[in-house]
């Protein structure tokens, strides 16, 4: 990590709205115990879907914190955008936990055998803000030899070079075998019951969404630790 810089990552919340708020509490006390430094919050995408309130999550990020934060896409965000921009990817995007997020914005989830009318109900009832919010997500962030991205990289490749698909959506080339980065990678995207630690990637998703377990990976010159729910 650069010099003077303490970064706080979050794992995937997937519409958990009382785990952001007791997890940002406990950064905020961290932050409080730990004394002064260059903060930067990063979330790792995968906001909505699955959990009771994907809105009120969304909400909640726009309204700011005290400090610098960066918010990166997650394959869920993904869904969302390429179905409001018309592509036909609402069966993938129902399976894995659509359903909730249209509930959380008062949309007849009934409306589902109707892609059109569904699209169109969606777009009315998700604030603009919202809508530009998901539009606006990075796919990935960089702090010194620290790369943040919500899945993992493609190892052999330049992180310039990596593909939009790989950063929001690999997993076994990525994860297994662990392999030599010339970074280390924080991601999230592939559960685990506690935090991956190697020497190329920290993985916090804890599967918030079925345990109730939302991890932070602090990052502070060369050293990571954790909080959570």
């Amino acid at each position: 990590m650069p010099p003077g810089v303490r970064a706080y990552a979050i794992g995937d919340i997937h519409g958990h709205l009382a785990l952001l708020t007791a997890l940002q509490g406990a950064i905020d006390a961290d932050i409080a115990a730990m004394g002064p430094a260059n903060i930067v919050e990063i979330y790792l995408g995968d906001y909505i879907d699955r959990g009771p309130d994907s809105a009120g999550v969304i909400e909640r990020l726009l309204a700011g914190r005290a400090h610098r934060t960066v918010f990166l896409r997650g394959n869920h965000e993904d869904y969302l955008q390429l179905f409001l921009a018309g592509r036909d990817v609402l069966e993938p995007w129902l399976r894995y936990g659509g359903l909730a997020t249209l509930a959380s914005y008062g949309v007849n989830p009934r409306l589902s055998g109707k892609p059109v009318a569904l699209r169109n109900a969606l777009a009315h009832a998700m604030p603009r803000a919202h809508q530009d919010f998901i539009a606006g997500l990075k796919l990935a962030y960089r702090l010194g030899d620290v790369v943040f991205v919500h899945a993992g990289v493609r190892p052999g490749v330049p992180l310039e070079a990596q593909s939009r698909a790989d950063l929001l959506t690999i997993r076994r080339d990525f994860i297994h075998g662990d392999p030599p980065l010339p970074m280390r990678v924080v991601h999230g995207h592939t559960p685990h019951r506690t935090p991956q630690v190697t020497p190329y990637r920290v993985g916090i998703d804890t599967g918030a969404f079925a345990s109730g377990i939302l991890t932070c990976a602090v990052m502070e010159a060369g050293e990571v630790r954790f909080l959570s729910t």
